[in-house]
């Protein structure tokens, strides 16, 4: 927060062996008492969390109340110290998955995510509002799998930038395996693209390689993660599968000529699965952190 407090979420398995959200507040060297911000008769995780310019800490999730996945999120008032409401984000249509949260163009948040809605995956992005509205929208219509989204405002603060898997047709029902053409990643890219708020549009840029650019030969590429540098220009950093590891590559964009940097290879990042990686800006520099076995 922006209190200088540390907060942590987690999913964690109730006496009825279901997942519920909670969180957990570290300041001035004293932890709070856990808070739970979802309990449901489904489970309630994959919690994306970040604090907005006025020092509201966000939490969307994905809840499976449903049966199936929906977009929850809630916010805490920092003078309060008290959460929100629940608030729907998503339609209670398909399985919704995977939101990631941003915040550009005013207050609320905005939160991207993924949805079976018609039969494939497409991504979809939604505003919240402080008071509880919400606006969402489909960003991408193909019969291709498009999911597990990642996204983070352009400098200026008219638009995000948002990244994304592409896949095969039909993703998860023919499926088996994972690295195989026949498999989860097989076929496997990348997508990305700007979606302007004065137009209400999502373009797409190309991404070298065809959507699959790595250090070395890759069979797949998932994973994606973007965020700007202090100038503005936009990085990308995603997972690629290597003869018998998962590993990371980064790249830059420079938004002014839309020319990429060579990808380049992150040491010691190689893992058995493939894991989020999370890339931040402090200042001028940039970060990441990532899971890593040291496989080889």
């Amino acid at each position: 927060g922006n209190d200088g407090a540390v907060w942590t979420f987690w999913g964690q398995v109730d006496a009825r062996n279901i997942v519920t959200l909670r969180a957990r507040r570290f300041a001035s060297g004293k932890l709070d008492a856990a808070t739970q911000l979802a309990e449901s008769a489904g489970s309630d995780t994959f919690a994306d969390v970040a604090t907005d310019p006025a020092g509201r800490v966000w939490v969307t999730w994905q809840s499976m109340r449903r049966g199936q996945g929906d977009i929850f999120a809630r916010w805490l008032d920092p003078k309060s110290g008290q959460w929100s409401k629940e608030i729907p984000v998503s339609k209670p249509e398909g399985g919704n998955w995977e939101p990631r949260l941003a915040f550009a163009g005013g207050n609320g948040a905005w939160v991207a995510f993924d949805s079976s809605r018609g039969g494939e995956f497409n991504l979809y992005l939604a505003h919240i509002g402080v008071d509880g509205g919400v606006k969402e929208r489909p960003i991408t219509d193909s019969p291709e799998y498009e999911a597990r989204a990642s996204l983070t405002p352009a400098k200026d603060g008219k638009g995000l930038w948002i990244a994304a898997e592409r896949g095969r047709r039909l993703w998860g029902k023919p499926l088996r395996g994972h690295e195989s053409d026949t498999g989860l990643n097989g076929m496997k890219r990348m997508l990305l693209g700007y979606f302007d708020f004065a137009s209400g549009k999502f373009s797409e840029l190309p991404v070298p390689a065809e959507g699959k650019p790595a250090p070395r030969p890759a069979t797949a590429v998932n994973l994606p993660t973007l965020a700007t540098d202090a100038d503005g220009n936009l990085w990308l950093a995603w997972r690629y599968f290597f003869t018998n590891r998962w590993l990371i590559g980064v790249s830059k964009l420079d938004v002014a000529t839309k020319a990429w940097s060579q990808p380049m290879e992150v040491p010691d990042s190689s893992f058995g699965q493939d894991r989020h990686c999370t890339l931040a800006r402090r200042g001028d520099q940039m970060l990441l952190c990532w899971a890593s076995d040291n496989r080889t």
